[in-house]
């Protein structure tokens, strides 16, 4: 990271953690019953959509990715890996 890249991470993590504890209050009060990625579509769909808001780090729709590859830290066997749901920087983007 140079020095005039912002430090995202903080606010991704801080609305991360926003929208799973709503998930998560949401999914109590309205039981559902679904496979792992059919949970991964509703979280990413109605919470991290909802949550997009300009001027912020997640300001639009196209940053959040489902079921997509990602680079692996150097060392690790791999050189690439999936994830369940990545907020890339700008909307588009890819590995």
């Amino acid at each position: 990271m140079t020095e005039q890249e912002v430090d995202l991470r903080p606010a991704i993590d801080g609305l991360v953690r926003t929208t799973l504890e709503a998930f998560a209050e949401s999914s109590l009060q309205h039981p559902w019953y679904a496979k792992e990625h059919n949970w991964v579509n509703l979280f990413a769909f109605t919470h991290l959509v909802r949550a997009c808001r300009m001027g912020t780090p997640l300001s639009d729709p196209g940053q959040i990715a489902i079921e997509v590859g990602v680079p692996q830290p150097p060392g690790y066997a791999k050189a690439a890996t999936r994830r369940d749901v990545v907020i890339w920087k700008r909307p588009g983007t890819s590995c």
